[in-house]
């Protein structure tokens, strides 16, 4: 029987060390906001050497499971971006980003609560229409 009760623990400390190891990652966590691409800034030569690819602006709706219902969010080298949603998802540059697009965008470090909020992003999520 004690046998068991060690598999048993076992077992349970990897299932909770791979669920935090996906919401370290974003899959599934919370997003800070989703909504459009209503502007883009493109980095110039200078801020791209020191990692700065450029800014989005996004709004959108407050959602039930979102902080922010406008944004803007700078991406870094640092940045993951991927389409498309859950396991389905693909990762693209940051050129993949247009007008319009529906996105959702998970933070990392200090957000400044102006408004819009500003924030760097550790992950955007271009999302696909559920067409």
């Amino acid at each position: 029987m004690d046998g068991l009760r060690a598999v048993g623990l076992v077992i349970g400390l990897l299932s909770l060390v791979l669920a935090c190891s996906r919401l370290s990652a974003g899959e599934g966590a919370a997003a800070d906001i989703r909504g459009n691409v209503t502007k883009i800034y493109r980095a110039d030569m200078q801020r791209r050497e020191r990692g700065i690819l450029g800014s989005i602006l996004i709004e959108g709706a407050g959602e039930e499971d979102t902080k922010f219902d406008k944004a803007s969010v700078t991406i870094t080298d640092k940045t993951s971006i991927f389409e498309g949603r859950g396991r389905g998802r693909h990762p693209v540059k940051f050129e993949a980003l247009e007008l319009g697009q529906r996105v959702e965008a998970r933070f990392t470090g200090p957000v400044l609560q102006s408004h819009p909020v500003q924030a760097r992003a550790r992950e955007i999520v271009i999302l696909k229409s559920e067409k």
